[in-house]
């Protein structure tokens, strides 16, 4: 259950930061939103690889899983955000779910190594 922990908190700050009606990437680059989007849900497809990996033993299944609840989120944050006043944006929501399926592919076709104390 602790591997879920950083998930909820993580979802409960991206909702956050949602309810900010003015909330807006600094600078007039174009697209810069998306970029903002794409880091914000690699993270969050990083930790649901991490505590689905923790509960769940095939990998193929962990990234679907991953990939269906990072897509929902996502999806659920547009709709929020169309009620606080902000635009929902299709383009905002594949920014999100693409970057859930890399973050959280890498996080499981890629895993760090650890190695043991004192082992060379």
């Amino acid at each position: 259950m602790s591997a879920w922990l950083p998930v909820v908190a993580y979802v409960a700050v991206i909702f956050t930061w949602s309810s900010f009606t003015l909330l807006s990437p600094p600078g007039d680059v174009n697209h810069l939103d998306k970029a903002a989007h794409v880091v914000e849900y690699g993270i969050l497809g990083w930790l649901l690889a991490r505590a689905l990996a923790a509960t769940v033993r095939h990998r193929a299944l962990v990234f679907l899983l991953a990939v269906f609840l990072g897509a929902g989120i996502g999806a659920l944050d547009e709709t929020y955000q169309e009620e606080t006043g902000r635009e929902r944006s299709l383009g905002d929501w594949i920014a999100d779910t693409s970057s859930v399926v890399v973050f959280s592919g890498a996080t499981l076709w890629f895993p760090v190594r650890r190695t043991r104390e004192g082992a060379s």
